[in-house]
């Protein structure tokens, strides 16, 4: 709550599955920072904690020892394509300048169908048309990517992307030890991260 005298220093820095919130309400569909409805109706009284629209609710500038890991490559392998109690995405390091992941298996498998689910901030969500991001495309979202096989060639390439899951689909199905997905850029100054990576033989 807020505390008279108390001041935080924020960061400018943008990171998937990590959200400052505000005891706040939406105005549209609230009336005030509490949901205190009268009693024996069977709803509970709350405080609501939304987050603020960009470009606004910047994260608090803080660190930890040890980091925080909630960000590896295993989090694209299960768990909800979207942040839930945890980030549930690979999150490259702010300074890879180069970041990518690679997918590999003890023996050959035959791959049909790669899924490739992106963040597009469902936090951030368009109620409607008439109320405007500040951005075009979400920034934590990958813009261009490449898919490769394990000698290097390129099966895939989109330079354009901001939808949130993308299909790549190999007709015939080809044979495939390792994949690796590289993520040239984002739409956004936010280090590139993946929600999650399906592979399917058809």
């Amino acid at each position: 709550m807020p505390t008279p005298g108390v001041h935080v220093h924020l960061s400018d820095q943008r990171l998937t599955g990590v959200l400052s919130l505000m005891h706040g309400a939406n105005r549209k569909v609230a009336k005030s920072a509490v949901q205190s409805p009268q009693e024996d109706v069977g709803v509970d009284t709350f405080e609501f904690w939304i987050p603020k629209r960009r470009p606004g609710g910047q994260n608090l500038s803080i660190a930890f020892e040890p980091p925080i890991a909630v960000f590896s490559p295993e989090n694209v392998l299960f768990g909800p394509a979207r942040p839930t109690s945890q980030p549930n995405a690979w999150v490259a390091d702010f300074n890879d300048p180069a970041p990518s992941l690679t997918l590999s298996w003890p023996v050959p498998q035959k791959i049909g169908r790669v899924q490739i689910s992106f963040d597009t901030d469902f936090d951030h969500a368009m109620e409607s048309v008439q109320w405007s991001h500040p951005e075009r495309a979400m920034p934590f979202c990958v813009k261009h990517y490449r898919v490769l096989d394990s000698k290097g060639n390129l099966l895939a390439e989109c330079k354009e992307n901001h939808h949130t899951r993308q299909q790549i689909v190999f007709s015939p199905a080809i044979p495939a030890e390792r994949l690796t997905i590289e993520c040239v850029a984002s739409n956004g100054p936010t280090p590139a991260s993946l929600m999650e990576v399906r592979c399917y033989e058809s």
